[in-house]
């Protein structure tokens, strides 16, 4: 019997077919360091799930847009020439927006680890996220602003990031609501001088929210603290707290953020397994965005365990997109997960708020 089990097994290595999965990622240019974060989560996570239960195999392909619209477009229609299933990524908003047009012409679906736009999912059946949206974090981050009575606001927008803009907007809908109207002043991604910007800003202001990624709240920091001021400081979900740290200093601590993840508080077993052997590899604990990366991950490889793998590829591509969208209560690392099928967003995730402090950041409270 025993010698029947292993020909059965050989038979069924030779046999077994290599299924691919992109993921397309900036891992160089503005962006980078969100995209290696997410490919070492990644990479844990792969060690376990790249065999299927019939014992075929998946392959990552791995595709760097290197921060850049025109890029993710090619690198995404290089994927599908390749023969990919399906894609985690690409990462920002924006650029999830100006690839969906290509995503809903070649029907090969999506998995945005942290795009938070709404404007990623509306208007195609492809484009799925694992990551709450700017609606839901914006309200969520103007409330607490304002339980703590911080009427006066000023708002520091990249005016060339989808994800600024959104998020602003979803935070001044709920002020507006309130009768309250923030001010507001603009930036661009790789800004360096917030100076004039910085000149601008009410000395008795209660909060400043900032609604940008990492780069720019490290340096924008670095300069208004610099500058005598000791107001307040909120951010969104775009802070990596190493990155803003190293820019900033000392001058980081008191920032407020809202985060999607944190080791301190994992939410499932799946989370707690991950955390033990992401320090084993990196020696060092996973960021939000590397277990997004994973769930965004896991999504595709749970929809592909329900489809036939012998069958061709475009049948294949059809059934993944179908099962993600159709993901139920999926034990991820970010927590249980539930894809709205119309939408193509997760339904009640948690959003974990956290401040900056010597040590390097502590969870302050969760929302729902």
């Amino acid at each position: 019997m025993k010698v029947v089990g292993i020909l059965l097994a050989l038979f069924a290595f030779i046999f077994a077919r290599e299924i691919k999965v992109g993921v397309l990622l900036p891992f160089s240019g503005v962006f980078s360091d969100f995209g290696n974060q997410i490919k070492r989560g990644l990479n844990v996570i792969y060690i376990h799930h790249q065999f299927l239960p019939n014992g075929d195999r998946v392959k990552i392909i791995f595709m760097d847009n290197s921060s850049d619209k025109t890029q993710t477009i090619l690198g995404y229609k290089r994927l599908v020439n390749e023969g990919v299933v399906a894609v985690v990524g690409p990462f920002s908003s924006s650029n999830s927006i100006s690839v969906k047009r290509e995503v809903n012409k070649d029907r090969v679906a999506i998995v945005l680890p942290v795009a938070t736009s709404p404007k990623v999912t509306k208007g195609s059946d492809y484009v799925t996220r694992v990551c709450y949206t700017d609606l839901a974090q914006g309200k969520v981050l103007a409330k607490y602003a304002l339980n703590h009575n911080w009427k006066k606001v000023f708002m520091v927008v990249d005016i060339k990031q989808q994800y600024s803009v959104g998020l602003s907007q979803a935070f001044n809908k709920y002020y507006h609501k309130k009768g309250l109207y923030p001010k507001s002043g603009t930036i661009y991604t790789n800004m360096k001088n917030f100076n004039p910007l910085i000149s601008r800003i009410p000395k008795d202001v209660d909060v400043v929210f900032l609604p940008l990624y990492a780069n720019e709240i490290g340096l924008f920091l670095k300069e208004f603290r610099s500058q005598g001021f000791k107001s307040n400081v909120l951010a969104g979900d775009g802070v990596i707290v190493k990155v803003v740290k190293n820019l900033a200093k000392e001058k980081a601590n008191g920032l407020t953020f809202t985060t999607h993840f944190d080791v301190r508080k994992p939410l499932t077993n799946k989370a707690k397994i991950f955390i033990e052997k992401y320090k084993e590899m990196y020696n060092e604990m996973p960021s939000a965005f590397s277990a997004l990366g994973v769930d965004a991950y896991l999504i595709i490889y749970e929809a592909l365990k329900k489809c036939d793998t012998s069958k061709n590829i475009s049948y294949l591509r059809e059934c993944v997109s179908e099962n993600i969208r159709n993901t139920i209560n999926l034990e991820g690392v970010t927590g249980k997960i539930t894809i709205n099928s119309t939408t193509g967003n997760p339904i009640n995730k948690p959003i974990i708020f956290e401040e900056i402090d010597n040590k390097g950041s502590k969870v302050i409270g969760v929302e729902r």
